[in-house]
């Protein structure tokens, strides 16, 4: 029998909880995943100018060195001992990969 897979989505101003679920990796691929913390992280911490601005396409910069900024809504990805992901700043969203006992993970892939 297979491992089960799970995402802990958890809010987070600084570092009290604001909200926590659970959810089978199954019923959701990445890209959604990636929309619901974007989503959460927008009804946390923005405002609707933050986040009219956050969809917006960049200028171009003229120092192509330089890389822009993270955006408020982007979703940030590490897999380096377990599977996580984060976006915002303050309040922040985080989706950590855990299985069934609620222990953090590492995925192969992202689902």
């Amino acid at each position: 029998m297979a491992d089960k897979r799970f995402w802990r989505i958890q809010v987070f101003d600084s570092l009290s909880p604001l909200f926590e679920t659970t959810i089978p990796a199954s019923r959701i691929t990445s890209n959604e995943l990636d929309a619901l913390l974007r989503t959460l992280t927008a009804k946390h911490s923005l405002d609707d100018d933050e986040i009219v601005n956050a969809h917006l396409r960049r200028r171009p910069r003229k120092n192509t060195s330089k890389p822009h900024p993270p955006r408020p809504l982007d979703v940030r990805w590490s897999n380096s001992t377990v599977l996580m992901g984060t976006c915002g700043e303050n309040p922040h969203v985080v989706a950590t990969a855990v299985d069934e006992g609620g222990r953090s993970v590492r995925f192969p892939a992202l689902p």
